[in-house]
């Protein structure tokens, strides 16, 4: 059960992705594209990137989605982790909204 949160709170965070990149491409195949590519930079493509980079700081691999889902699925909730969650959902949510407002008809 404790599997549960973090796994919804992905979902979210990884459906509201796919709901921008579908308004990127009239094409569905691009757009699934699109939307696996940036969902796997926000899942593993920060934690690589410090990675690389050799920073020990944890700034870049916390933009990460990785870091706060295995936060999350040791049963522990930390207000971090859901503020992370909700605030990648809205911004690409919001990031729909100002696309279909200002697309061309």
């Amino acid at each position: 059960m404790a599997a549960a949160p973090p796994t919804m709170a992905t979902a979210r965070a990884t459906s509201s992705i796919g709901i921008f990149s579908s308004t990127l491409s009239e094409n569905q195949i691009v757009a699934f594209i699109v939307a696996i590519f940036i969902c796997f930079v926000f899942y593993i493509g920060f934690q690589e990137i410090a990675t690389v980079l050799g920073l020990s700081s944890n700034v870049i691999s916390n933009l990460g989605m990785d870091a706060h889902f295995k936060s999350m699925s040791r049963g522990v909730i930390d207000s971090r982790d859901v503020l992370y969650f909700i605030s990648v959902a809205s911004l690409f949510l919001f990031a729909t909204i100002f696309k279909f407002k200002f697309r061309k008809l």
